[in-house]
C-alpha cells in the first residue's frame, strides 16, 4: 500500500539508490566502472557478455534490500502527502 501511494517518488529514489550502491560496490571490489557500460562492440561480440551481470539470487537479495531500505522514506512521504492535500503538486510526485 505504501509503495502504491507514492509510485513516482519510489521510482526516482530507487534509481538513484541503485546507481549509488552499484558505484560503491565497484569501488569496494576494485573494479572499473567502464566494465558496466555496454557499447556496440559488446553486442557484436557475444563472448564479451559471457559472465556479465550477477546471478539471479544476488538480484533478488539486492531487490529485497532496496525495498527494505526505501520503505521508511516512502512511508514518511506517504504520510506527508496525506497530511498536505492542499499542495496540489504533491499528487504528481
Amino acid at each position: 500500500m505504501v509503495f502504491g501511494r507514492v509510485p513516482f517518488f519510489f521510482y526516482v529514489i530507487h534509481i538513484g539508490t541503485i546507481h549509488l550502491l552499484a558505484l560503491f560496490g565497484l569501488i569496494m571490489t576494485g573494479n572499473d566502472w567502464h566494465k558496466m557500460i555496454l557499447n556496440n562492440s559488446a553486442f557484436s561480440n557475444p563472448e564479451v557478455l559471457t559472465g556479465y551481470g550477477y546471478p539471479l539470487y544476488v538480484v533478488y537479495i539486492v531487490w529485497l534490500f532496496i525495498l527494505i531500505l526505501l520503505y521508511p522514506f516512502c512511508k514518511i512521504y506517504m504520510n506527508y502527502k496525506a497530511n498536505n492535500k492542499d499542495k496540489w503538486w504533491l499528487s504528481y510526485i
